[in-house]
């Protein structure tokens, strides 16, 4: 939580939250801000307040997933809906798969390049040995 706070209050500024206004901002690719962007794209031309918003809600499912928003929903005294909870419930649960998902395929190839490297050495240093035995 202190790692991330001043993003956050970085995020939430009103001078910065004035300069989205113009689709002036940073690579959607990075992670919190791909959250903020998501809920709240950039030429849609939102104001400062819907942003700063859009920031908060971002920060909380960034950091919580996103039953995050079933208990501010219950801190403003609403009462989620039936399917809400499972609906949330899924999509914190198909990101963690996701997640996973993408951490195995990488391992899977980073041990497939390892593996390709070490045959490309021992292939080379055989060829070396044979073309030393031919001079």
């Amino acid at each position: 939580m202190q790692v991330i706070k001043p993003i956050f209050n970085a995020l939430s500024h009103p001078q910065f939250l004035e300069g989205c206004l113009g689709a002036n901002t940073q690579n959607s690719n990075e992670s919190l801000n791909q959250f903020i962007w998501k809920v709240c794209p950039k030429v849609s031309g939102c104001g400062p307040l819907i942003t700063q918003i859009a920031a908060h809600d971002a920060a909380m499912i960034f950091n919580d997933g996103q039953m995050s928003r079933l208990k501010v929903l219950r801190r403003l005294g609403i009462k989620p809906g039936a399917n809400a909870v499972p609906a949330h419930f899924e999509a914190d649960l198909s990101r963690i798969k996701q997640s996973e998902k993408r951490f195995k395929n990488n391992t899977i190839e980073a041990r497939k390049a390892k593996r390709r490297e070490r045959l490309r050495k021992a292939n080379k240093k055989k060829e070396g040995d044979v073309y030393g035995l031919l001079g």
